[in-house]
């Protein structure tokens, strides 16, 4: 395939071409014949013209005016020549012509000045020039150019290095030499000029200086020049040009041309300046702008517009150099370039641009042998077939930044590299949209065994329909930093050549650099592949060579890939999940060297369908394959699907039996891979990960490469449980080199993966002792009668019984098992069980009868969280007592039942204990709660018969906590309320009272496992509650109390979605409240100051409503929350009238299955008004 490179090639050659010296011997001889032969024929057939002026010759000193004369040369050199020290002319309309070779029609030499307005200059002859100054050394010559015209229609010799050019339509022409110079100038202010020849010029600065304003030139000959400078010795030539137009038409012409190749010392470079206005060329192989050797071109705000095939807007060669500001530059013809650049030394700036091409195979800016370009702001779009936005080749090199690059043809790529070329790119964007049209192409064609490099600060590389990068043969560095952006059909495409060079890729990515699309490479070609810090690939890698993703940089795998060797330093690689439902392996061919950073271990997400597992064919997951070594420590993330599933149909999973994530082929640890947070969820199931060591492991499931079962093999079960907290053995087999010294099945945690170890062996078959009990396994073995023995747990586990218990002392001992109510293997007492129960009830079918599925940690604190706060509610319910710190003896009493404000605290500790059994999934928790509160009384009266009414209100706030250990894990809930309500008294005249509360609370718990807050919900508390009580006094200042009370409590919790992904539905639960208790004491003291000590004791039960709870389908029981009985003793304390003080504590514990066990305490102070 032709690739833009070419172009810049010939683009080259076309460029030192024209810039060859101009010469022909033959020429020079024969074309003075051919014009005067010419001449003659027509002066015999037309009839002579009105005569002109003749020359008009002055070299006297003196000043002259002349205006309206035509002034021919005739057989002269010059129509007007102006020479000499002080001789000057100023010349208004004029007419002056000449048609001599090497004529002019205007000629100032030799320190003498001219002013010529509004004056039309002709040369018609070979070599002819329309104005110009020239002079000996050591003087200058000054002419002033307003209006007009400068025409020439006659060729002119090419230029030869160190002669003098001719041909010009306005030349300020001079002499130089190592020591001295003669510098003339021409100023032109509105003027117009034009010539058709071919080699012609239309301004020439030959060691001279030229400024012109609204100048518009023309040539329409081949090889012609708008404009040109060329310098001598240690003088240069200059043009500085604003607001005008130089137009070109013929081939090989330059618009405008600065030639420093006879410079010879250090001053300023050849210099041509263009401010507004603009270049134009139509020509094949022409030029707009090009600098040559310590030429300089400067345009600003310029627009540069070339039509011709394999034409140049801008060219520098040979040192030459080239600034653009602002303006534009179009080409349209085929092989054209908007901006070239080639040789050491040679520079292109240009800023805020505007570069396009249309033709194909064309190119925007294109760097070569050792140029340089800076390209700053613009943008650069070519529309053309098999073109490129930028070109950097054979040791050149591009800089660009804040630029835009967008290319739209067929296999036209966004940049060619090739030999060395080198670019960088700051907040960049390349873009390809065409077919088959990489971001960046890069290819030997320029030198074989060079390398290739790109750099990216910010910015973007990207392609529509082909590769971000294609490298084809060629030896290419990428790098990309800061916020860049690379992505394509493919992100990086690495081949060999046609002519059967290898390709060697480096891609290094730091910061939040996103890379998008795969990487692929041939068998005989290297890529390796970098990412750092917070950079992001996202595809898959084909032939990748050595792979390293450190800090927080993650590669996102949405394929099967293969790499070479992995070294991850805390780096991530996540298997992007797909909508499909497949699923995608990683093998890495050599090692795999996991290092922590910045204290976080490196992970890899994996997409797993959590069933049963068993046979490769059945195993839905994505995989980790590493045929070499596997070191440090990585962590696995398991994205489950599914509603989970029973993975063994034995009491020991084997080694064929669940899912394999990763297989590794070399040296391993049990600790080379281990589950985030020790566990996987799906729904409320745990499923854990085991590490099979090689020996142990399964040559049927092995994939990764090699044969036999001499693998490491890290696979997910579900876990069996059994009520003292030993987990079910996940396999058996020969002992790894890790398995734990007492020969226990090690199990899953952060740390590390569980280690299948040995077998234990069988249990006798012998049967024991008549009428003596079997006796449990330890250690890995078993022993026991044939019936109604106890095997032992493999691997040293609990006892676990495989029999129904007997009774016959004749064929063995008797094997115990605790008595626990719906121990059927199904979780009892869930009424309303949904679809997905069915797996738990499957999970204990299939396992030990006395163990049950192991469930996520938390799942015990959700299964705690009504009843905690049902009894949180119940605690901090302001009954009569608790509000008012008094029992009064009579209605007479003002400090009870008179109108005033109170505050009080309280606080438990307890252990609440279920009465769900183990196989229904229940667990003791603990939990600590308290509160404060504050009320008044806002309404009171007394009746005349000594009875009273109060009315009251209240604000509350409560907050605790619980902690379950259960054997699926700690776990934590922290709760709070904040609420009021109010209260209702009415008092008998004999000590009788009946008190009413209703109180609505704010609710909100939070849950957490191991420092890990896994979920939160808010919800409503309503309580409701109905008190009667007596006071009596006794002899001796005894007196005796007692109370019965009646309530509702309502709890009502929000649904949430917890970090394992489990729907936790909380439901509300209704539950009726009612207690009843009594207080024996004595009174100390008299009249308003009294302290009353005091013991009581009680009964309380809080019984009913729906205590289920949801988790993603499965529905459990929890537990009520059951009766206690109380016991407990205090003070009040009187101070005047209307000051009391009471201080409580007690004691529960529970009266059956639920309730809860430990202390309480209250303080209460009111003061009435």
């Amino acid at each position: 395939m032709k690739i833009a490179s070419d172009v810049g090639l010939t683009v080259s050659a076309n460029v030192r071409k024209q810039a060859a010296p101009r010469g022909n011997g033959e020429l020079w001889l024969r074309r003075p014949i051919q014009i005067a032969v010419s001449a003659m024929l027509l002066a015999s057939v037309l009839p002579a013209p009105a005569m002109a002026a003749s020359a008009f010759i002055l070299n006297d000193g003196k000043a002259h005016a002349v205006s309206g004369t035509a002034y021919d040369a005739g057989t002269s050199s010059y129509a007007i020549s102006v020479t000499g020290l002080n001789t000057s002319l100023v010349a208004n309309g004029v007419t002056a012509s000449s048609a001599t070779n090497k004529g002019a029609g205007v000629s100032v030499a030799t320190n003498a000045t001219l002013s010529i307005s509004d004056s039309v200059v002709t040369a018609t002859g070979y070599n002819g020039s329309g104005i110009m100054t020239s002079g000996s050394k050591n003087t200058s010559a000054t002419v002033k150019v307003r209006g007009g015209s400068a025409t020439t229609t006659g060729d002119a010799d090419r230029l030869r290095s160190g002669s003098r050019p001719s041909g010009m339509a306005v030349l300020a022409s001079g002499t130089y030499a190592n020591t001295s110079a003669s510098l003339n100038s021409i100023e032109l202010d509105g003027t117009a000029v034009e010539t058709s020849g071919k080699n012609a010029g239309g301004l020439v600065a030959y060691v001279g200086v030229i400024d012109g304003s609204n100048v518009t030139v023309k040539t329409s000959g081949d090889d012609a020049y708008g404009a040109q400078t060329i310098a001598g010795g240690n003088v240069v030539g200059t043009i500085g040009l604003d607001d005008s137009s130089i137009t070109t038409s013929g081939a090989r012409s330059h618009g405008l041309l600065s030639d420093g190749r006879n410079l010879t010392s250090t001053l300023p470079d050849s210099l041509i300046s263009l401010s507004g206005g603009s270049v134009t060329t139509h020509g094949d192989d022409a030029f707009g702008a090009s600098a040559l050797n310590t030429g300089h071109v400067t345009l600003q705000e310029t627009q540069v517009q070339t039509t011709g095939a394999r034409a140049s807007g801008v060219s520098a060669l040979s040192g030459g150099t080239i600034d653009t500001t602002g303006g534009s530059i179009a080409t349209s013809g085929q092989g054209a370039a908007a901006m070239g650049a080639s040789d050491a030394g040679t520079v292109l700036t240009t800023h805020a641009t505007t570069l396009a091409t249309s033709g194909d195979q064309s190119l925007g800016v294109s760097v070569q042998q050792g140029a340089s370009a800076v390209v700053s702001g613009g943008s650069i779009t070519t529309t053309g077939a098999q073109s490129a936005g930028v070109m950097a080749a054979s040791g050149a090199t591009l800089a660009l930044s804040d630029t835009t690059v967008n290319t739209s043809g067929s296999a036209s790529h966004g940049a060619v590299l090739s030999g060395s070329g080198g670019v960088t790119m700051t907040h960049t964007t390349l873009m390809a949209t065409g077919e088959s049209a990489h971001g960046l192409f890069a290819n030997a064609q320029h030198a074989s065994g060079a390398r290739d490099s790109v750099s990216l600060t910010g910015g973007s590389i990207q392609s529509a329909q082909g590769s971000a990068v294609r490298v084809d043969g060629a030896s290419l560095d990428v790098h990309a930093d800061g916020d860049a952006q690379l992505s394509g059909i493919t992100l990086l495409e690495v081949t060999t050549d046609a002519a059967g060079s290898h390709a060697a890729v480096s891609l290094s990515a730091t910061d939040n650099v996103t890379l998008s699309g795969d990487i692929a490479a041939d068998a005989q070609s290297s890529v390796d592949v970098s990412l750092n810090r917070a950079a992001t690939w996202t595809g898959a890698a084909r032939n990748v060579g050595a792979l390293s993703v450190s800090d927080d940089a993650v590669w996102n795998v949405n394929g099967d890939a293969n790499v070479a060797s992995a070294s991850m330093a805390g780096g991530s690689v996540d298997f992007v999940r797909s909508s499909e439902g497949t699923f995608k392996t990683l093998n890495v061919a050599g090692g795999w060297n996991a290092s922590a950073s910045n204290g976080r271990n490196p992970s890899v997400t994996l997409n797993t369908t959590l069933n049963e597992g068993g046979a490769l064919s059945n195993q839905k997951t994505d995989r980790l394959l590493i045929a070499g070594d596997a070191s440090g420590s990585t962590t696995l993330n398991v994205r489950a699907q599914g509603a989970g599933a029973v993975t063994s149909t034995a009491a020991t999973p084997g080694a064929n039996e669940g899912i394999s994530l990763v297989q590794v082929g070399g040296n391993a640890s049990a600790k080379s891979f281990a589950l985030q947070n020790g566990y996987v969820a799906v729904g409320p199931l745990q499923y854990r990960l085991s590490a099979t060591a090689p020996g142990a492991s399964s040559a049927a499931q092995r994939l990764v490469a090699g044969s036999g079962d001499a693998y490491w093999d890290y696979r997910l079960n579900a876990v069996q449980v059994s009520e003292g907290g030993s987990f079910v053995d996940n396999g058996s087999g020969t002992t790894g080199n890790v398995t734990p010294s007492d020969g226990r099945h090690s199990m899953a945690s952060p740390e590390g993966s569980d280690v299948v170890g040995s077998a234990g062996t069988t249990g006798t078959t012998t049967g024991g002792t008549t009428g003596t009990p079997g006796t449990p396994g330890t250690n890995g073995g078993t022993t026991g009668g044939t019936t109604g023995g106890t095997s032992g747990a493999t691997a040293g586990g609990t006892a676990i019984a495989t029999t129904n218990p007997t009774t016959d002392g004749t064929n063995g001992g008797t094997t115990t098992t605790e008595a626990k109510p719906d121990d059927t293997g199904a979780p009892a007492n869930n009424a309303n069980l949904q679809p997905g129960d069915a797996i738990l009830n499957a999970t204990q079918s299939v396992a030990k009868p006395d163990t049950r599925s192991l469930l996520v940690p938390q799942a015990p604190s959700y299964f705690a969280a009504k009843t905690a706060l049902t009894q949180h509610l119940v605690d901090g319910l302001p009954t009569l007592h608790a509000r008012s710190g008094a029992m009064p003896m009579d209605a007479d009493d003002g400090a009870g039942s008179g109108r005033g404000a109170y505050a009080r605290t309280y606080g438990n500790n307890y252990t609440q204990h279920t009465d769900r059994s183990f196989m229904q999934y229940g667990s003791d928790f603990d939990v600590q709660s308290g509160g404060a509160q504050a009320g008044a009384d806002v309404y009171t009266r007394r009746s005349g018969n000594g009875a009273s009414v109060q009315l009251g209100v209240f604000g509350a706030y409560g907050a605790g906590r619980t902690s379950s250990n259960a054997v699926d894990g700690a776990s934590r809930s922290s709760f709070d309320s904040i609420g009021g309500g109010v209260s209702a008294t009415y008092r008998f005249s004999n000590g009788t009272y009946v008190d009413g509360v209703a109180k609505i609370d704010r609710l909100s718990d939070s849950f957490s496992t191991n420092g890990r807050d896994v979920a939160s919900t808010k919800g409503m508390g309503y309580t409701f509650a109905a008190e009667t009580g007596y006071a009596r006094a006794l002899p001796k200042s005894w007196f005796v109390d007692g109370r019965l009370t009646l309530g509702v409590v309502n709890v009502n919790l929000n649904d949430t979605v917890d970090a394992d992904g489990i729907d936790v539905q909380f439901g509300s639960q209704t539950s009726a409240l009612g207690r009843v208790d009594a207080r024996v004491g004595r009174d100390f003291g008299a009249g308003d100051n009294r302290v009353r000590p005091y013991v009581r004791a009680g009964l309380e039960g809080v019984a009913g409503g729906d205590t289920a709870v949801s988790l993603s389908g499965y529905r459990f029981n929890g537990s009520n929350v059951g009766n206690t009985w109380i016991a407990g003793t205090g003070v009040d304390a009187r101070f005047g009238k209307s000051t009391t003080l009471a201080i409580d504590g007690g004691y529960r514990s529970r009266l059956g299955a639920a309730g809860a066990q430990g202390v309480e305490g209250n303080v209460t102070f009111k003061r009435t008004f």
